[in-house]
């Protein structure tokens, strides 16, 4: 066989086990035709605009309205969570309103009480007061002028929502349905960390929650297969559940997700962030768009971004430290004075290994059936040959013989 041919053939062997992902489509081209799946996380950040960059990003959806969609998890998510973005201006200016009282008690304490300083205090007071309260005054007429607070009763966000999708909306799944995909989402995607949404194990506890957005991949690609339609899914969630860094280029659609709409529906799939998504809105239909819009956007979107690698980082050290002070106890009963030290047990790697081979050395797993914590089974197993003073370094205990092993089991 020459060798140009055993270069082709390797090739075909190798793109059947490990294909090409699939090729993204344009997105200008795509958002012209596909359907649009706006998910809870973008739905919701109209909340945290000015006015004019809310109305942008509405304006955006407005494009695009006749092709919107939206599975029932983002419409039961966003209702979920949409009181508690809603107020979360008006609730910045009760923090500061607090935060004066608390200025106006510090300035006093730190004059005593009592005699003690009571003329200066007395003056110092005064002033402060009159220039909190004016602050107060000042910031109460600020708050109600803020146009970008939005009344419970006048939600333009929920309102103009409302208009947009019509009944363009996804029936309820039905019970079987849904605990199949939160038990498909927590026995097999998770640990095998299939996107979407296996980073949200770390943060939900709540089962349901944890899974939702594998919950809404899952009526998208129901969707999808049914209506035979291409999509296009506008998110704002940055976890690597969701995209996968290019070397030297923007973030991309994890493979997986490309790779199981495909496969699942035979339609191609795209991803953008809500101000991609405008951006391309604007290129694709003309709609204008303020600059000063955009750099709002990609600020708070650049903010997000940072918060979520910090509170990363530090669940990370948390988790490493909780790791360590869990092992602890362990390692206190390997290295006992005058007993086994880990260094006896060099060459193995893992915990487990090093804890299975401490027990083999005082007598083996048989004898700590039905312990299911490793340290329960360290000190049973330590208790079946006499506990810790009785043994001796080399793994022999006093007193017992391997004859004895196994004298009073069942």
């Amino acid at each position: 066989m020459r060798w140009d041919a055993r270069v082709v053939s390797v090739a075909s062997v190798r793109r059947h086990f490990d294909p090409e992902p699939p090729a993204l489509p344009d997105p200008v081209t795509f958002v012209k035709t596909a359907t649009i799946v706006v998910d809870t996380s973008a739905l919701l950040e109209p909340y945290r605009y000015s006015v004019g960059t809310r109305d942008t990003a509405l304006e955006a959806l407005e494009a695009v309205q006749d092709r919107l969609w939206m599975p029932y998890q983002v419409g039961v998510e966003f209702f979920r969570n949409h009181e508690k973005n809603r107020s979360a201006l008006s609730q910045a200016y009760d923090q500061a309103l607090a935060i004066l009282e608390e200025a106006r008690r510090d300035v006093r304490e730190v004059f005593g009480t009592g005699k003690k300083f009571q003329e200066s205090r007395g003056a110092v007071g005064k002033k402060v007061d009159g220039s909190l309260n004016r602050l107060k005054t000042t910031l109460g007429k600020l708050r109600d002028r803020d146009r970008a607070i939005i009344d419970e009763d006048d939600d333009p966000v929920v309102y103009r929502l409302t208009e947009l999708y019509g009944d363009r909306l996804a029936p309820k799944p039905d019970p079987l349905t849904l605990r199949k995909r939160v038990e498909d989402f927590h026995q097999w995607r998770v640990p095998n960390q299939i996107p979407p949404g296996f980073r949200d194990i770390e943060t939900k506890t709540h089962p349901t929650r944890a899974a939702g957005d594998y919950l809404i991949w899952a009526e998208v690609l129901e969707h999808a297969a049914q209506s035979e339609c291409d999509v296009l899914l506008v998110t704002n969630d940055s976890k690597n559940d969701w995209w996968e860094q290019v070397p030297g280029g923007r973030p991309r659609p994890r493979r997986e997700l490309v790779e199981e709409f495909a496969e699942q529906t035979g339609h191609a799939y795209q991803q953008l962030s809500l101000l991609e998504f405008i951006k391309t809105v604007k290129a694709a239909y003309g709609v204008t768009v303020e600059a000063g819009a955009v750099d709002e956007i990609a600020e708070i979107e650049e903010q997000d971004a940072q918060r979520r690698a910090v509170e990363f980082a530090e669940k990370s050290l948390a988790d490493s430290e909780s790791s360590r002070r869990a092992r602890e106890p362990i390692r206190r009963v390997l290295e006992w004075e005058g007993g086994l030290p880990l260094s006896a047990l060099a060459g193995y790697t893992s915990e487990q290994d090093r804890i299975l081979k401490a027990l083999d050395s005082v007598g083996g797993l048989s004898k700590v059936a039905g312990y299911t914590s490793e340290l329960e089974r360290i000190q049973k197993a330590l208790d079946s040959v006499g506990g810790l003073s009785n043994h001796e370094p080399g793994g022999q205990a006093r007193g017992t013989t391997l004859d004895d092993e196994g004298a009073d089991d069942d």
